[in-house]
């Protein structure tokens, strides 16, 4: 049995997903971060996006765009 826990925080622009499941080393993937740049609003010197591992089995995904219409980045 697999499991899915999401949990978002937009005041804290957190979003937080769990996977479990009954047994052990059943989980694998593969994980990317992609996205449409748009090039009027983007900047390759202000934008940036990582993924770090985080212990045995987490990732961290951290990044921030540029402000676009009046919104922080």
């Amino acid at each position: 049995m697999f499991q899915r826990d999401v949990f978002v925080t937009p005041v804290d622009q957190v979003i937080v997903i769990r996977l479990t499941a009954d047994k052990p080393r059943s989980i694998s993937f593969v994980a990317n971060l992609r996205g449409y740049r748009n090039q009027a609003h983007s900047n390759y010197a202000t934008d940036y996006f990582r993924m770090d591992g985080y212990g045995d089995n987490g990732l961290i995904l951290t990044g921030k765009s540029a402000d676009y219409l009046g919104v922080e980045g």
